[in-house]
């Protein structure tokens, strides 16, 4: 849940980074300005975080996605009614068992 929750805000965050961003190498444009030490260690983790959000933008849509093709239609059998309100259970059911340790 956690998880997701991150992929799902990540993807979010993407609309606000210029697609451009995504196919420039700050590390390069370093290089050809000569720039040393830790301005040059930190275009090259600058690089690494955008490529990084790009990847797990792709990664949330496709993740969703999977889990609401496994499924779906799941709960609409006679077999499964009983937990078509199962969602319901998990935060009583969370609460009881941090406050039983």
């Amino acid at each position: 849940m956690i998880r997701t929750a991150a992929l799902k805000d990540n993807s979010n965050l993407v609309q606000y980074i210029p697609t451009l961003l995504e196919d420039t190498r700050f590390e390069l444009q370093a290089d050809d300005l000569d720039i040393k030490e830790e301005c040059h260690e930190a275009m090259k983790m600058l690089d690494g975080c955008v490529r990084n959000i790009f990847k797990q933008a792709d990664d949330a849509g496709d993740y969703l996605r999977l889990i609401v093709r496994n499924f779906d239609g799941m709960f609409d059998g006679e077999e499964t009614k009983h937990l078509r309100l199962f969602y319901m259970m998990i935060p009583p059911l969370s609460l009881n068992y941090i406050e039983h340790l």
